[in-house]
């Protein structure tokens, strides 16, 4: 079954009532009404109310409801549509290794715990891309495991 990204971002903000107090209160500030959401939203763009979610309960150490949130990512990602696949690993994992730049958290290593194995490897093949190496070999790169790279050298 593939999920659109209605059904996954619906899934992402009832991890938790505080995030789905946030969407709420972005829909309203930014579209006036669900009706005009509906008709209007730009997902990548919402996408940030979901990263400064994250952000925060990272800053604040309130990251309880991160292992549910990061577990819906994973299903976008895997058994999302195109678009919806696209949309988490271009609007949410970059934005959100961009909003760790900008707040100078440790992006590179602080989610991992929450992280799940495509969502982990498309956020760090992105941080290689982003840092200068090559696309699917950066990717395939940078989610070496340390016993394979022991094999080689055998």
């Amino acid at each position: 079954m593939e999920f659109s990204s209605e059904q996954v971002i619906e899934n992402i903000i009832n991890v938790d009532p505080e995030l789905k107090k946030l969407w709420d209160e972005m829909i309203v500030e930014d579209y006036g009404s669900v009706a005009d959401y509906d008709k209007n939203k730009e997902d990548s763009v919402d996408m940030i109310t979901i990263i400064d979610y994250i952000i925060e309960s990272v800053e604040t150490k309130k990251t309880t409801a991160l292992q549910a949130l990061f577990q819906e990512i994973e299903k976008g990602l895997v058994h999302g549509d195109e678009y919806t696949s696209e949309l988490i690993a271009v609007s949410f994992l970059e934005g959100l290794q961009n909003a760790g730049r900008i707040r100078e958290i440790d992006y590179h290593n602080v989610f991992h715990e929450w992280f799940q194995d495509e969502t982990k490897r498309i956020y760090n093949g992105l941080i290689a891309i982003w840092e200068g190496r090559n696309g699917v070999a950066a990717i395939d790169e940078e989610n070496r495991s340390p016993e394979l790279e022991k094999g080689e050298e055998a």
